[in-house]
């Protein structure tokens, strides 16, 4: 797992994993930094169908990469009604606003607040978050053209990788050939620019990171609060579960010497665990909190200017102090 990793781990005294679940395993690959924004998504309804419109109906769309949003599904179903004696169609698509479900209830408690992040992403959030991310990797495009194509060709690859995965062999012989040696062809590109630039899966991996947590930065801080806020409406299970984990890390804290002990909070994100911890008096000041995005680690520390954020991949993130207890951020 890495020299600073051990050095890191050497001086932890408890492992506290959150996940919205509750209490987690301990998982390197999600502590790296957060989901995994390389997973490829099926655009559109899911259903039984052969290869070769499978190969034809996939998308990978560029919502695939809008920080918790989620690649873009069409799954609406329809019902019918009778009225008057006539058929008519309902689709079952529940309606949400905006901003999305979370963002509404945050927005009702703080009404200027929810106007300011609307501003910035132009009155929509899911589609202002997708637009700031293209934008993001154009500029990508000419600052760093070598990590830019490994990610398209990622992109690419894993398509082709969930397009075929499961298929049988007869499946795999109704797509064309010249579908197969396209996606040979992607592979032996990226593993070329991978290999001539010095990239790694994981540097890839973090660059589709910070490209989908930057662009969702501020929304994020603002859904937070209505997702595990006070009175967030979050089931009692996991509010207790998450309260529970909190506090066995706030007790190794405390059980430091003369009370200082230190805490690094994995993922922090935009710091949504700041406030909670400080339930169990963990002072803002015992905290560090370690993200790959640099707009994450700037909201975070706006928001709780008495803790301090980084911006690094955890895994290679070094403290000479090391810490008492580890916490996972859950947003």
């Amino acid at each position: 797992m890495g020299g600073a990793l051990l050095k890191m781990m050497a001086r932890f005294l408890v492992v506290t994993c959150l996940a919205i679940g509750g209490v987690s395993a301990f998982s390197p690959t999600r502590l790296a930094g957060g989901k995994d924004a390389c997973e490829a998504g099926v655009g559109g309804e899911v259903g039984v169908r052969d290869a070769t419109s499978r190969v034809r109906d996939l998308r990978l769309s560029t919502a695939l990469f809008a920080g918790g949003f989620g690649a873009a599904k069409k799954c609406t179903v329809t019902k019918k009604k009778k009225s008057g004696g006539k058929e008519l169609e309902a689709s079952s698509k529940p309606k949400t606003p905006a901003g999305g479900d979370s963002f509404s209830v945050a927005a009702a408690r703080n009404p200027k607040e929810a106007q300011r992040v609307l501003k910035l992403y132009g009155g929509d959030v899911q589609k202002g978050t997708v637009e700031r991310i293209s934008k993001a990797r154009e500029a990508l495009a000419v600052d760093n053209p070598a990590l830019a194509e490994a990610m398209q060709l990622t992109a690419e690859v894993l398509r082709w990788e969930a397009t075929t995965k499961g298929l049988s062999l007869l499946q795999q012989t109704s797509i064309p050939a010249g579908q197969w040696e396209k996606a040979a062809r992607a592979k032996t590109r990226l593993e070329s620019i991978k290999q001539e630039h010095g990239l790694s899966a994981a540097a890839v991996h973090n660059a589709f990171q910070r490209l989908t947590w930057d662009a969702s930065a501020e929304a994020k801080a603002f859904r937070a609060t209505a997702d595990l806020g006070a009175n967030s409406g979050a089931e009692a299970t996991t509010v207790a579960k998450i309260d529970r984990a909190l506090s066995v890390a706030a007790q190794a804290v405390h059980r430091a010497a003369g009370g200082a002990g230190r805490l690094c909070d994995v993922g922090a994100g935009t710091g949504i665990l700041v406030p909670l911890l400080e339930r169990f008096r963990v002072q803002g000041k015992q905290i560090t909190g370690v993200d790959l995005s640099p707009e994450m680690t700037r909201v975070a520390s706006r928001a709780h200017p008495a803790a301090d954020f980084v911006t690094a991949d955890w895994l290679e993130f070094e403290d000479p102090n090391g810490f008492d207890a580890v916490s996972q951020s859950p947003l």
